[in-house]
């Protein structure tokens, strides 16, 4: 697992358990403004003592830098809870971590072509491309990484993921998203809609899911009760 997963985890983790005990012992109110400002004093002492690897130091002073802009209506404790729940159910062990494949990659191209997207996966992507798509949403990934970064699993049809592959979609972004989660997919958005492929954005998937920086959260992804 990479570290950024290991710790970011550890951060959501350790900041609701220690919220939850001081919820315990009174010494917190459990109401939103109580909870966010507790949150935003944790960030801060815990920026100050470097609790965490670096690789999170940029979501740290993020959070903090929300909770002093946007004060009690920052909602940093909903965002903690939403982003704790989304790892554990797409990263429910971090001692057991599934491999992607390209069933995964596949699962996802067919769900899309039957939601009306069209994708291609002809070229070889090595510059900038204008690459022809049908309709207003399409997915445009590189022949050479589709073909050389999978590798063969002892005992099983289908191939492991062992490098980062680039996916550069154009349409609904949310749709191809939730798309990803439902196939067990995490995504990592690098840019909106510019990249070496005209009007495509760029996204990220990961060996393992395991990125390095926090994955893209459908908008419709429920916040724990």
């Amino acid at each position: 697992m990479s570290v950024y997963v290991q710790q970011i985890r550890s951060v959501l983790d350790d900041a609701l358990a220690e919220l939850a005990v001081a919820h315990e012992t009174k010494k917190v109110a459990n109401t939103p403004v109580s909870n966010t400002n507790y949150l935003a004093r944790w960030i801060t002492n815990s920026i100050k003592k470097q609790r965490y690897d670096s690789c999170v130091a940029k979501d740290l002073i993020g959070w903090q830098k929300m909770a002093r802009s946007s004060g009690n209506s920052s909602a940093l404790y909903t965002e903690f809870l939403r982003l704790q729940s989304f790892y554990q159910q797409l990263l429910p062990s971090m001692e057991e971590l599934q491999p992607v494949t390209d069933l995964h990659i596949n699962q996802l191209l067919d769900r899309l072509e039957e939601a009306g997207w069209s994708w291609t996966n002809e070229f070889v992507i090595s510059g900038k491309n204008q690459v022809f798509t049908e309709g207003k949403s399409s997915v445009v990934m590189c022949a050479k990484e589709c073909e050389e970064w999978f590798e063969a699993i002892d005992g099983s049809e289908a191939e492991r993921l062992h490098k980062p592959i680039r996916v550069f979609v154009r349409g609904d972004h949310q749709q191809f998203i939730e798309t990803a989660m439902e196939v067990g997919l995490l995504v990592h958005k690098q840019s909106d809609y510019k990249s070496v492929i005209k009007y495509h954005g760029l996204y990220w998937v990961f060996p393992e899911n395991c990125g390095k920086t926090r994955p893209e959260i459908p908008n419709a992804f429920p916040t724990p009760v």
